[in-house]
């Protein structure tokens, strides 16, 4: 089973489609411990701080930072699935995404504590609420 943690606000699209991923993923068959925190309580605000996140969803993959904003569903799968191996082939996995970072991927191994934020959400002109701060 994964853990994910899901940081979200109330009236977020992108919190919302995060949900729904998950329980179409849940649905498949794949096992997923989601844990629901909001953006305003005390953990989900330290996880904002500690990332310095501009939007939400915040979701982290087995205590390790994943992604924030809109959720590629095909990276998301990959990194449950390495979620699931042991550690000697997960940094193999992770070795090789290296090879072509992404904004999203480039912290996904790295505990939360140490991870990086990105911006892609921020370049979409909209306004569904899903600010981090």
């Amino acid at each position: 089973m994964t853990d994910i943690l899901i940081v979200e606000r109330e009236g977020c699209v992108d919190c919302a489609n995060a949900n729904d991923l998950f329980a179409r993923l849940q649905r498949e068959g794949v096992s997923l411990n989601v844990r629901h925190v909001k953006s305003d309580e005390p953990v989900g605000r330290r996880i904002i701080e500690e990332i310095a996140a501009v939007e939400v969803p915040i979701v982290l993959v087995a205590g390790h930072y994943f992604a924030q904003g809109a959720i590629d569903e095909g990276k998301l799968r990959q990194r449950i699935a390495q979620a699931g191996q042991p550690d000697g082939e997960r940094a193999g996995a992770a070795h090789a995404d290296s090879a072509q970072p992404s904004a999203a991927s480039s912290h996904a191994e790295q505990p939360v504590r140490a991870a990086g934020a990105t911006d892609a959400h921020a370049a979409r002109a909209h306004d569904c609420g899903c600010e981090a701060a």
